[in-house]
């Protein structure tokens, strides 16, 4: 998370639409409590993304 906008009610991250897009899915029944689930979101977004070019 980069960022709160409590104004506006807004929660800012430093991913990109398509990252967050790719990112695991989850599902309460499935991944709720499982630790692989955990360690495979950890994962994901444990090593830093390249910010897209503006």
């Amino acid at each position: 998370m980069a960022r709160v906008d409590p104004t506006q009610k807004k929660i800012y991250v430093d991913r990109t639409k398509d990252q967050i897009k790719n990112a695991p899915e989850f599902d309460k029944e499935k991944h709720l409590g499982n630790p692989d689930y955990h360690q495979q979101v950890g994962t994901y977004y444990a090593h830093p993304r390249p910010r897209p070019m503006m």
